[in-house]
């Protein structure tokens, strides 16, 4: 328990009881709202990591389906090209 003749020296000293009550508004306002930001902060992050996680797995999964569909491009590019040389290997044959 505070004592009074602390209490009144106190608040004399910030300028009378109301200026007293003010400044302790004030400092429990910043206060809380320092505290408010470092827990909004903290949430942003436990949300933001997991989707940049679920974002990086996306695009990892994107790039092997880029590459396996230039694989199968240059596989059938390659297969039109061997089967076009069959083809006119034969016709020369075959005249």
């Amino acid at each position: 328990m505070w004592d009074y003749a602390e209490l009144t020296k106190t608040a004399a000293e910030f300028g009378g009881p109301k200026d007293y009550i003010d400044a302790i508004e004030t400092f429990a306002y910043t206060e809380g709202a320092v505290n408010g930001f470092k827990k909004g902060a903290g949430i942003v992050t436990l949300v933001a990591l997991p989707v940049c996680a679920v974002i990086a797995k996306l695009y990892a999964s994107y790039q092997l389906k880029k590459e396996d569909a230039n694989k199968a491009k240059q596989a059938l590019s390659s297969y039109m090209e061997s089967s076009e040389t069959t083809e006119a290997a034969q016709e020369e044959q075959n005249d």
